[in-house]
Parts: C-alpha cells; sequence; structure tokens
C-alpha cells in the first residue's frame, strides 16, 4: 500500500513539473544573471534564466536560457506596493555565495519569496548578508 501511495505522489510531481512551464508562461520573468547563484538546492553559473511562477501552485522553476538545468520551489506570498514593470530577482549574498531569494514577475503586486535553505543559515551565521536585485529583460520587437 505505500508503494502505491508513493508511485501515485511520483507520478502526480511528474505531471506537475512537465506542465509547469506551459501552464505558467504569463508569470515569466527572463533575467540576465551575472554571478553564480543557488536555488532550491541546486547550483547555477552565471547566464540567462528564465523563472516561472505559478501562484496556483505557488511553485517558482527556475530554467538557463538552453533549458538543461531546471529547478523548482515552493513559496510564500509576498505583496510589494512597487511592482517593477519587467519584474525582477532578488538574491541574499554571503561573501561569494548567493541564493535566490525572491522572484517578482512583471507587472504583478504578488512575489515568490522563498524560505533560506540549511546552507544559507549556516552562511548567515558566519556571514554578513547583501542583496543583489537583477531586472527582468524585456523582448524587442525582433523577439530576442
Amino acid at each position: 500500500m505505500k508503494k502505491q501511495a508513493l508511485l501515485v505522489a511520483s507520478v502526480c510531481l511528474a505531471i506537475g513539473f512537465a506542465a509547469a512551464p506551459a501552464h505558467a508562461q504569463a508569470g515569466a520573468l527572463r533575467a540576465n544573471v551575472k554571478f553564480d547563484f543557488t536555488f532550491a538546492g541546486k547550483n547555477f553559473p552565471a547566464g540567462e534564466y528564465t523563472m516561472f511562477a505559478d501562484p496556483a501552485r505557488r511553485l517558482v522553476t527556475v530554467q538557463d536560457s538552453q533549458k538543461n538545468m531546471t529547478a523548482a520551489s515552493l513559496y510564500v506570498p509576498s505583496s510589494d506596493r512597487t511592482v517593477a514593470a519587467n519584474g525582477r530577482a532578488i538574491f541574499q549574498c554571503y561573501a561569494e555565495h548567493c541564493f535566490l531569494g525572491e522572484v517578482w514577475t512583471p507587472g504583478r503586486q504578488v512575489g515568490a519569496k522563498f524560505y533560506a535553505s540549511s546552507a544559507e543559515k549556516e552562511l548567515a551565521r558566519k556571514e554578513t548578508k547583501t542583496y543583489m536585485a537583477v531586472a527582468g529583460e524585456t523582448k524587442t520587437a525582433t523577439g530576442q
């Protein structure tokens, strides 16, 4: 019985992750991150990323420009009176290690905040935290 429940849960989770990018296109933030960072326990190199927010499931998915590296995490909704037209990603950095802390998709007053991981909490005990904000990018008229 336990194996059946685990199998059903795994299949549901896999279907949910597969559908997330298609369902969440409207809540997408494109950003060129100039530094390495960690999100959902996965290390990402500097580069171009698309961050999909799915408010219905409170799930954010981060994907690189080649659609090779992907990670997803649940989030806590957060509101802000200032809405960035192109959105923004906020990173919490300690010395030389940064963690994705918030995602604000274009035009929305509700953003996604992530709980600190155990690795981030450990660094926070030793280092001073700084914040790095990366503004979202818009597509040009040629679609680039």
